[in-house]
Formats: structure tokens, C-alpha cells, sequence
């Protein structure tokens, strides 16, 4: 609370130095579609709108003219080419010119001409198709009709503006004032975007038509993390079949009497490390019962939190030797009552693995106590379980990079009517899919939930609680994980700057138009939605997981330090000037905070709630230890002596929140926010452009954004006197720089 305090004030502070159009213009929805004739009919808007606050300096229409953007910038891209072609057919023409004749009759001679001919035929073949795109984009031209969507109104004072703002914002259902235009709509008012932040291509898309849209992009993540849940899943079963999942500490050192009445001595029934004559029989012993278990992930049902438990009171009744001639199927006098299911097989795999796992790799490695042949099978597992590992976090890493690339194309097919609202989307996209598959994949492919079992790859796996073992598996992938992204993202953009630099050094001299060569030597563009996305992502999983995990917070620390520097590099050493954005992204920022705090007080209590940790219920006899089946009863756990403190502060921070909520709407409204939020402007908008006291563009007409100078025409061949504004100029040639 206090860090975004002190960041709206700064906000505050920023608006009060910079005034740009955006303060003077309201955005007005849901005009009549015949509220406008054409672009240059605006007598009527700004008539009704004088009338309703005060003197209006411009009104823009945004209307459906960005069904013509699509042809029109295929059309200039046709042209691009052409020109880029013809310059490689000049050139080699010229060439041609050059060289003798007699060498024009050689072979290399007769192959250069056939090359130009090629070129020819490839360059008349473009000339066709440019053509053809003109046709289609006057074609489009002529049956689009003009569909009058929103307006943007530039009043002469900010108080004007103001005013439309505090009265006619927000539901309006929850509006004290109304108003309409010419039609049964209510229309809806609210702060106009910066002249450079709109997307003309987008201002006609219904609210339908957006919901479609960001329904199929959200199906596209989806699918793309569908790819890595699968990968997940697999690659743990593998991991689960090659191992038993149990605590060799824990189960070792448990005694008569304790939570679990099984105990597995070991050393009773093979003495694996014996130095009598007896041992060679213990390994054989021991082998014997361990090739008769064909799937190892069938012992994780024998064990609970790490410590096995499987049913082997009755082998100590017997000798090793009784044991032995059994299960070798040697006929004995006596036929002892076996253990049923696969106990005895399962509790010779844990003696297996934990003797050679304490004997250590270099022991094995050197040959100690012929460990060399017989933990061999032991050593392998882990080999190939960490290479599954491995590979595990290297799809993670991968699947990574394919969203990071994928998403601001997903974003840009959503319609946003914004540019800041794209880069939002960017930003909650990005935040949102590194969570899943770092923070939740992990949790729901090694989970074991059986009411949850039903949903296909998740749910399936060996864990009911955060154990001992689930930290020693689990927790060490994420801390992998992490620590790779540690170093990964900062690096991520330094590194394409580097091979656009490779590119450049490349085919620089391979350019053949200055078109061609702009494109190459431009700088890279500083992507704040994509840093923003990782951020969140970052402190959201550091918070998560740190409770049980502390060097989670080392690690988030080390990240933002290094993505600091990395930012520091790339803004003011190598990318070029960043858009003008809003305050969405700070917003954005600022709202994750209070997320991340909740979900590390959430998953604390939930990490040391575990029914193995000793505790104490609250209201109950100290000397009551609170070993109770709590797995899933949250209110077992918060009623638990050590989740107490965080309990306590998650019911603080969530009525803090309720409150200072309620207390941020009721005082924004009773204060009457401003449409730049911070002091009004005293000069009126034409002074401020007189006096060149704005920054940024001083109108919403498209002809002045440099971002759509490939859309229409540049130098128009049409006398904008003679047509509706520059809606006839859209049939016009893409001016080419």
C-alpha cells in the first residue's frame, strides 16, 4: 500500500509537467451510425456538444475505414517488392551492358541473360499483382459504406473536457445525467486516448466482435500450454517409474510405537554392507526380490510424506535364507504367511536405493565394495531421471520463447482499439502463461488428488502435500527453473540485438533499396509489455513459493538486479525512443502486488501446515500434538500454532484491501478526477498550440501518425477540397519513403 501510494503521487506529479492533447478530448461511444455523412460532417457533433459544455476545437469521427487498412498495407508491401526487384533488375542490366560480347555468347554469359529474363518475368508478374491489389482495395472502397462508430471531441479547456468526464462516465445505469445523440443509444463518455495510442484499423469492431477475437487468442495459449502439460505429464511418469519416491532418513530412523506402526529395518533383513560372508547372499538376496518388481511407481502407494510403510512385520519371523529359498520357489517344510500385494518387492527397492545413495557416487564411481555392479542399476536411474529432468526444463524453456513470441501477435488479432490496451494484453498474456507453466504445471502434473484423478495428464502424481520428498523433487525443479531465468530474460533481448547486428553485417550490402536498408539498420524496438508480463511473473513466483522455499527471494532479487542492467542498456544505448504509453502499465504493476502478497500468505499457511510438521492446535492441550489428516481441511491448518501469524496478517491484508478500495472510489468520486489527473491546465487549447506548450501530436486526424504513413497516401493526387477529406484519398498509391 505504501509503495503504491507514493507511486500514484509520482504519476501525479509526471501529469502535472506534461500536457498533450488527451487532456482537452473526451472519447464519446455509441453514436448513431448516421450521426456523420463522411469524415467533414461534424457541424452537428461539435454544435451539440458546445451547446452541452463549451466551445469544441475539433471533433475526429472514427469510423469503419480500417476494413481498408488490411489491402491497403498488402498493396504497399506488393509495392515494396516491385521496387526492390526492379532496382536488382537495373543493376544487373547495367551489368549486362558492361560485359563483351563475346562473353555474353560464352555459357556464364547465356546463363546471367537467362537470370535477367527470369527477373523480367518475376518483376511484370509483380507489376500485375499490384494492379490487381488496387482494383481490390477500390473495390472494397466502393461498396464500404461509411459507418459512423465514436467521435473524439477536443474542447478548448480542460474544464470543459472535465466536465463531460465527471458527469457522463462510468455504467450508465449508475449515472445520475444522460444524454443521447440522435437515437435510443445512451452514450457512453470517457478520457480520450493520446493522439499516438489510437488504432484506427480497430475503432469499427463491435463489442462482440472483440469477444470472439481475445476467445480465440485465449484458445490459442491454451493450446500451446496444452503441449507443455503433456510433455510434463509423460516425463514425470517416466521419472516416477524409474525410482521409489521415499525419505530414507524418515523411514530409517522411526521406532516402535511411532505415527506409523510398520517400521523397515534395513539392516535386519539385508545387510547390504556387511563385512562377513553373509553380505554376497544379502546382495543376491536382495536382487532376487527387486527383479520381481516390473513397475517401481506402484511403491508410491506404500508410501505416506516420504516414509514407507508397506507391510513387512512378518519377513522378520523368518531367516534370510527361509526368506530367500521362497522366493526362489525352493521347496521348504514350512510355507510362511507372505505379505500380500508387492511390500516385500517394494521394501527391497528402498533398502536398494537408499544403501547406494549413502554409499555416494564416488564410491561407486572408484569400485568401493564391488558397489561398481551392484548399485549400477541404482546410477543409472538417476542418470537418465536427470536427463529427464533436464529435458523437462528445457521444453519448459523452449515452450517459454514460442509463447513470448507468439504472444503480441495473439494480442494484435484481439482488436484492442489502443495501443496501450494491446500492450496490456501483452503484458496479463505473458504474465499469465509463465505462471501457469512454471508455477502451476509443476503443482498439478506431481499432485495426487483423487477427486481430481479424472482430468486427463494432472492429478496423477505422487505428492498429497508439500513432503520432504516433494521439496526434493518438485522444489528442486522450480528452483532450476528459476535460477535459468535468473540469467535468460535479461539476456533475451541483448542476445537479438546481437544477431540483428550479425544480420546487418550480413546483408547490408545486399540491400538494394533504401526502403529495404531502413528496415535493416532500424533500431529495436524497447518492448515494455513483454518486460512488464516477466516482472509480474517474477515477483508473483518468487512470493509463491518462498515460505517453504526462502531461496526463491534470492533469486527473484537477482533477477530484477540483472533485468535493471539489461533495461538500462538496451533504452538509452540501443533501442530506439519507446511509444508514448499510459499509465496501464504501471497500473498493471501496481495491482500484482497485492496478488502476490495474498498467494504467499496463502501457500505459507498452506507449506507449513504440513501434517508432518509438529504443531499445535489452537484452543487444544500444548501437549496435544496436532498430528491429524489435514491434507485437505484448510481449517485444520489455520487453526494450526504456526500458521497463526500468517493467518492473522492474510485477514489484515484483505479487509485493508476491501477498504482502501471502497475508500479510493468514494474519494475519486466526491473529488472529481480530472481527465489528465493532475492540475488543470489555465491556457486554452489553441494558446497551447500557438505557443508550442503540448507535447506529442496536436490532432487525432490519421494524417499526422507516422504509424499508418504506409496506408494512406502520402502526397494525395486528389485536391482535398474537392473530396470528403482523405476517405477518397484511400484509393490512392501507399506513399514510399
Amino acid at each position: 500500500m505504501v509503495i503504491r501510494r507514493k507511486a500514484r503521487k509520482w504519476t501525479e506529479a509526471a501529469d502535472k509537467n506534461l500536457n498533450t492533447i488527451g487532456d482537452f478530448s473526451i472519447w464519446v461511444k455509441d453514436l448513431p451510425a448516421d450521426a456523420a455523412k463522411d469524415f467533414n460532417d461534424t457541424g452537428k457533433i461539435k454544435a451539440f456538444f458546445e451547446e452541452l459544455a463549451g466551445p469544441v476545437y475539433d471533433v475526429v469521427i472514427l469510423s469503419n475505414v480500417g476494413e481498408v487498412f488490411p489491402a491497403q498495407r498488402m498493396k504497399f508491401e506488393k509495392v515494396v517488392e516491385l521496387e526492390r526487384l526492379e532496382r536488382k533488375l537495373q543493376k544487373k542490366t547495367q551489368k549486362g551492358k558492361r560485359s563483351s560480347t563475346s562473353s555474353a555468347k560464352s555459357g556464364a554469359g547465356l546463363e546471367k541473360h537467362a537470370k535477367v529474363q527470369a527477373l523480367e518475368c518475376e518483376v511484370e508478374k509483380l507489376r500485375h499483382e499490384v494492379e490487381e491489389a488496387t482494383i481490390v482495395v477500390q473495390n472494397i472502397q466502393e461498396r464500404l459504406y461509411f459507418t459512423c462508430c465514436s467521435a473524439l471531441v477536443t474542447f478548448d479547456s480542460q474544464q470543459h473536457a472535465q466536465k463531460m468526464v465527471d458527469a457522463y462516465s462510468g455504467l450508465a445505469l449508475l449515472r445520475k445525467r444522460k444524454f443521447h445523440f440522435g437515437g435510443t443509444k445512451i452514450l457512453r463518455v470517457s478520457r480520450a486516448p493520446e493522439a499516438d495510442d489510437c488504432q484506427w484499423e480497430h475503432m469499427h469492431l463491435t463489442r462482440w466482435r472483440l469477444v470472439l477475437y481475445r476467445t480465440l487468442t485465449a484458445l490459442g495459449m491454451v493450446l500451446i500450454l496444452l503441449v507443455s502439460v503433456v510433455c510434463a505429464a509423460l516425463i514425470a511418469k517416466e521419472i516416477a517409474q524409474r525410482t521409489v519416491d521415499v525419505s530414507c532418513s524418515s523411514t530409517s530412523m522411526r521406532s516402535e510405537g511411532s505415527l506409523l506402526d510398520q517400521v523397515l529395518d534395513c539392516g535386519a533383513l539385508w545387510d547390504l554392507d556387511s563385512t562377513n560372508s553373509n553380505q554376497d547372499f544379502s546382495r543376491e538376496s536382495n536382487q532376487i526380490f527387486r527383479a520381481d518388481l516390473l513397475d517401481k511407481k506402484k511403491c508410491g502407494k506404500l508410501s505416506t510424506f516420504g516414509i514407507f510403510q508397506g507391510n513387512v512385520s512378518v519377513l522378520y519371523n523368518y531367516t534370510l535364507e527361509e526368506i530367500t529359498a521362497q522366493e526362489s520357489n525352493e521347496d521348504l517344510d514350512i510355507i510362511p504367511d507372505w505379505p500380500v500385494s508387492e511390500d516385500k518387492e517394494c521394501a527391497a527397492q528402498v533398502c536398494y536405493q537408499c544403501y547406494c545413495m549413502e554409499q555416494g557416487f564416488s564410491d561407486y564411481f572408484a569400485g568401493v565394495k564391488d558397489l561398481d555392479s551392484f548399485c549400477q542399476d541404482y546410477w543409472s536411474d538417476m542418470v537418465y531421471a536427470g536427463g529427464l529432468q533436464a529435458l523437462w526444463i528445457s521444453v519448459l524453456t523452449l515452450t517459454d520463447y514460442v509463447l513470448l513470441s507468439t504472444v503480441r501477435y495473439l494480442s494484435s488479432i484481439e482488436g484492442h482499439k489502443t495501443t496501450s490496451g494491446e500492450e496490456a494484453s501483452i503484458a496479463i498474456k505473458t504474465c499469465a502463461a509463465l505462471l501457469v507453466e512454471y508455477g502451476a504445471l509443476p503443482l498439478v502434473v506431481q499432485a495426487n488428488i483423487k477427486s481430481l484423478s479424472w482430468i486427463p495428464f494432472i492429478f496423477k502424481g505422487e505428492y498429497k502435500d508439500f513432503s520432504a520428498a516433494w521439496y526434493d523433487k518438485v522444489g528442486d525443479t522450480i528452483l532450476l527453473t528459476t535460477a535459468v531465468h535468473v540469467v535468460a530474460w535479461p539476456l533475451r533481448w541483448p542476445i537479438m540485438y546481437l544477431i540483428q547486428c550479425a544480420n546487418v553485417w550480413m546483408f547490408w550490402k545486399r540491400a538494394v533499396t533504401q526502403h529495404e536498408l531502413n528496415l535493416l539498420l532500424e533500431p529495436p524496438t524497447f518492448s515494455l509489455a513483454e518486460r512488464t508480463g516477466q516482472l509480474m511473473c517474477a515477483m508473483i513466483l518468487g512470493l509463491l513459493f518462498s515460505t517453504g522455499m526462502p531461496l526463491m527471494l534470492l533469486l527473484t532479487a537477482m533477477y530484477m538486479c540483472f533485468q535493471t542492467i539489461s533495461d538500462r542498456y538496451m533504452l538509452l544505448m540501443v533501442c530506439a525512443c519507446p511509444p508514448k504509453y499510459d499509465e496501464t502499465m504501471h497500473k498493471l504493476v501496481l495491482q500484482a502486488l497485492p496478488v502476490a502478497a495474498i498467494l504467499h500468505l496463502l501457500f505459507g499457511i498452506w507449506m507449513l501446515g504440513y501434517d508432518m510438521l509438529d504443531s499445535w492446535r489452537l484452543g487444544a492441550d500444548l501437549t496435544d500434538n496436532a498430528h491429524t489428516q489435514r491434507v485437505f481441511n484448510l481449517g485444520a491448518r489455520l487453526k494450526l500454532a504456526n500458521t497463526l501469524p500468517l493467518t492473522m496478517v492474510l485477514a489484515i491484508v484483505l479487509m485493508a484491501e476491501i477498504v482502501f478500495s471502497i475508500l479510493r472510489r468514494c474519494c475519486g468520486s466526491c473529488k472529481g478526477k480530472g481527465v489528465g489527473g493532475g492540475d488543470e491546465f489555465e491556457e486554452t487549447f489553441t494558446v497551447a498550440c500557438e505557443q508550442n506548450l503540448l507535447q506529442g501530436a496536436k490532432t487525432y486526424h490519421i494524417q499526422s501518425q507516422v504509424r499508418y504513413e504506409n496506408t494512406i497516401p502520402t502526397q494525395p493526387k486528389v485536391n482535398a477540397n474537392e473530396a470528403d477529406h482523405w476517405w477518397t484519398l484511400m484509393i490512392g498509391d501507399a506513399g514510399i519513403r
